[in-house]
């Protein structure tokens, strides 16, 4: 969802939250900014590394009563 947002959009997001709060540029308001922009790149590539998970690998590990993101994730 975010992917479409262009970036002056997510910069005026993080002008209003992170600078004029405080009334001065920071590293942490350009963070902030940075952060956000790169939350959709982020996911996509998270979600195609819990894709690579062999489907008996999972199959296994709930067998054995492990829950769904356990057996994902571990």
């Amino acid at each position: 969802m975010l992917n479409g947002v262009p970036s002056i959009v997510i910069g005026l997001f993080a002008y209003s939250v992170a600078v004029l709060p405080f009334r001065r540029f920071s590293a942490a308001a350009g963070g902030l900014a940075l952060g956000i922009m790169m939350i959709p790149a982020d996911r996509a590539d998270h979600e195609e590394l819990l894709n690579l998970v062999p489907a008996t690998l999972r199959d296994g590990a709930l067998a054995l009563g492990a829950t769904r993101a356990r057996a994902v994730a571990r």
